[in-house]
This record gives structure tokens, sequence and C-alpha cells, in this order.
């Protein structure tokens, strides 16, 4: 008797806080690690299947969308678990599935910024336990996108120049353009359009560089959006034109997009000429 306690709400039952302290003081070393780790790698499997109930629809999102409220400081515990213990490829498959956990945030109206903090703690604290953290990289990506997707640009901005630094350090060219890229659509949301195709620029050439022809059409087609912002209608058609034959080559599904958006400013420049 008394030894747990039950909560009405969340239907859970939760050792007294002496108790568990006292069961705590008792616990061999290795077996609080192995306990811990168990723990860990449940939770991490609730944002999984949390993730594949939302994907179900119908009445499974709400469902999923229960129990990652229910669980959810749970698997804020594990993760920080894993970052303070040097649990290496655990954190590495917590923070491949935090991005799912914060579009689930995005997603149901939740406050996703307590989720940000945690995750980016917890990757300051593996990435000084080791300096050449491999899952640091992705981590630092998510954040980034993350904060974008949440409106806070200069926030990302700052997660993206440092991706950007890691990327240029390992002579990664495919991640120094994707960098690049997210780096354009930051200040072309900021505004800031000059500066946005300055990146989109620097992407293209790398494109060219090791031939990545979706790379290449993507970017020539965002410089064509950030052209036509700042009015300069013959560079807004002449990159339009220049994507649209690229993807059209490689059969990428977006070659609609650019052939609707192309013909919709060339109707436009007809009609300026005619008045």
């Amino acid at each position: 008797m008394s030894l747990v306690n039950y909560n009405d709400e969340s239907k859970r039952y939760k050792l007294h806080d002496l108790t568990r302290l006292f069961a705590s003081h008792g616990l061999p070393d290795a077996e609080r690690y192995a306990t811990q780790l168990r723990y860990t790698k449940h939770y991490l499997e609730v944002i999984r299947t949390a993730d594949n109930l939302h994907k179900q629809r119908g009445d499974s999102v709400m469902q999923g969308r229960a129990l990652f409220r229910l669980e959810r400081m749970n698997i804020e515990h594990g993760q920080k678990w894993a970052s303070e213990n040097d649990a290496a490829q655990v954190f590495d498959d917590y923070l491949n599935a935090s991005l799912r956990a914060i579009a689930l945030c995005l997603h149901w109206g939740s406050d996703p910024r307590k989720w940000f903090r945690s995750v980016e703690d917890a990757l300051m604290r593996m990435r000084m336990k080791n300096p050449q953290y491999v899952g640091f990289h992705l981590g630092i990506l998510i954040l980034g996108y993350a904060y974008f997707t949440e409106g806070e640009t200069r926030k990302a901005i700052e997660f993206y120049e440092q991706a950007l630094i890691i990327d240029r350090e390992l002579g990664d060219r495919r991640g120094e353009g994707t960098d690049l890229d997210n780096l354009g659509s930051a200040y072309a949301a900021l505004g800031e359009t000059r500066k946005a195709i300055e990146f989109y620029e620097q992407r293209l050439v790398i494109a060219r560089e090791i031939g990545d022809r979706q790379g290449e059409g993507y970017a020539t087609f965002k410089m064509s959006l950030e052209f036509d912002k700042l009015g300069e209608r013959v560079n807004t058609v002449k990159y339009a034109d220049a994507a649209l034959k690229i993807l059209e080559a490689i059969e990428d599904p977006s070659a609609g997009i650019v052939r609707k958006k192309l013909e919709e400013w060339r109707g436009q420049g007809a009609m300026k000429n005619e008045q």
C-alpha cells in the first residue's frame, strides 16, 4: 500500500518519490545503465508509433496525438539520458526521430519551442563530450529546419551557417550545396532578395560541378522567383526558362509548376507590351 500512486487523469501508476529514491539507491551501476537504456529505447519507439498512427489518418490521428502528449515527458527524459551517458547510437536514433516529433508538435498545434530547446541542449551536451560526434551535423540541420518552419528564420540561419562550415571542412560539396540552398531560402523568407540570390548562385555553381541536375534546376527556378520580386522581368523569364529545360530533361515532376509560372510571367509581359 502507498508504494505506488495512481493518476486518474493519465490512468498511469507512478512511484512515490521516496520509494523511487530508495529503489535507485540499491541498484548496481551496470543494472541501472541497462535499465535506463531499455527505458530510452522504449520511448524512442513511442515517437515512431505516434508518427505511424498519425500517418494512418482517421481515428488513428487522435490516438497518435494522445500517445505523444501522454509520453512527451518520458521521451524528453530518454533523449536527455542518451546525450548525458554517451549512448551515441541511441542518441543518433533520437535525432532522426526528433524531426518527426517536431512535425507532430506543429501539426497538432502544440508549442514546439520547448522541444527545440531540449534537442538543442542535448545536442550541445553530446558535442561537448565528443567534439567529433558524427550526429552533430544531422542535429543542426534538424534544428535549422525546425526553427525555419516555426518562423524563427534568424535562428535557423545560425544553424544553417554551422552546417555550411562543417561541410566545407569535410569537403562535402553536395552537403555544402544543400546548406547554401537552405540559406537562400531563409534570406528569401526574410525579404533579403539580393542576398538570397547570392546563395542560390553559389548553390548553382556546386550543382553544376557535381552533376546534380535536379539541384541545378531547383536553384535556377528559385533565382527566377527572386528576380520576379525585384521586378527584373528579363532575368525572371531567363532563369525560369533554363530551369524548365533542365527539369523537363530529367522528367522531374516540378517541371509542371515551373511551366505554369513561366507562362504566367510571359503573359504578364505580353499584356504590358500591349499597354
